[in-house]
């Protein structure tokens, strides 16, 4: 039935952004898509409701034929208006729409769709720049990148979140995009894959080969040689970081959970009310480095 087609909107884009080596770019793609789509949804009130009256027949008459014996309503109840109380010297008037269909459009209807378009503005829409810029250090389109391909104004978000020199940063990504086929070609890197189950508290260590299409291969692949040291000091920094964001934690390596096994390991050791003031040191190391001890000792 066509009442049902909404839910079906976001399932594809909802499932391939938990696939593990996903293309960023085509799935902030399929998200904005998604998003246009539930727009279009909002203006589509009228063509629900009808779409729901002929739902109801065709189930009255289901029900005729199988001789059941149940009752469909097929209109919103009207409930009571509750009227406020109308203060001395106030001038407008706030009533609220008497037609219960009316009411449920602007009041369930409306908000519904708009915290969904909302969230995915917050969620996706505004890390614009931040998701172009990392389908450049995607190693499945390197072959598709050229000096003359990146805009003058690309890989600027990144590079001021990795700071970073931006000319440098481009000069060593169109170097590295040159050798990545020779560099991953003669010992494929390993990668350590750690999971934890929901029943245990244990987190095992598999090791398995890497894909050599994702950031974490490119990270690996830069750290293991010691590429990092000399060569490719600002791609590395940049991979560093982009390692960090969540968009790109779908990948050959499984993340876990760093939060999760302090919590379970350390709980049992220490304090609730000292676990988070640890937390709280290791988060903000960065001002926590600057601190002076024996100032705060004494």
């Amino acid at each position: 039935m066509k009442i049902f087609c909404h839910f079906e909107i976001a399932s594809p884009v909802s499932d391939y952004l938990q696939t593990r080596g996903l293309d960023i770019l085509q799935a902030w793609r399929m998200v904005e898509h998604t998003k246009n789509q539930i727009l279009q949804i909002r203006e589509s009130f009228l063509d629900l409701t009808e779409n729901v009256n002929s739902f109801i027949q065709s189930v009255d008459s289901t029900l005729e034929e199988h001789a059941i014996n149940a009752v469909i309503e097929k209109a919103l109840p009207q409930k009571r208006i509750a009227r406020k109380k109308r203060m001395p010297g106030e001038l407008a008037v706030d009533e609220r729409s008497s037609d219960p269909l009316q009411h449920f459009q602007h009041s369930v209807f409306y908000v519904v769709i708009d915290q969904a378009t909302q969230s995915i503005e917050t969620k996706f829409s505004k890390n614009k720049n931040l998701i172009q810029d990392v389908a450049y250090f995607d190693p499945r389109q390197f072959n598709q990148i050229s000096y003359t391909d990146i805009p003058s104004d690309a890989l600027k978000t990144v590079a001021d979140l990795a700071e970073v020199d931006i000319i440098q940063l481009k000069v060593e990504l169109l170097s590295f995009k040159e050798n990545y086929a020779v560099l991953k070609n003669p010992c494929p890197p390993v990668v350590e894959i750690r999971e934890e189950t929901e029943e245990e508290e244990e987190v095992t260590d598999t090791k398995t080969l890497a894909c050599e299409n994702c950031l974490t291969c490119c990270y690996r692949l830069l750290y293991d040689y010691n590429l990092h040291s000399a060569a490719y000091t600002n791609l590395f920094a940049v991979y560093k970081t982009l390692l960090t964001l969540a968009c790109t934690q779908v990948s050959c390596e499984r993340v876990f959970s760093k939060l999760k096994i302090v919590k379970n390991r350390l709980r049992s050791m220490i304090g609730q009310e000292l676990l988070e003031s640890l937390l709280l040191l290791n988060i903000e190391r960065d001002i926590s480095r600057k601190l002076d001890y024996d100032d705060i000792i004494s």
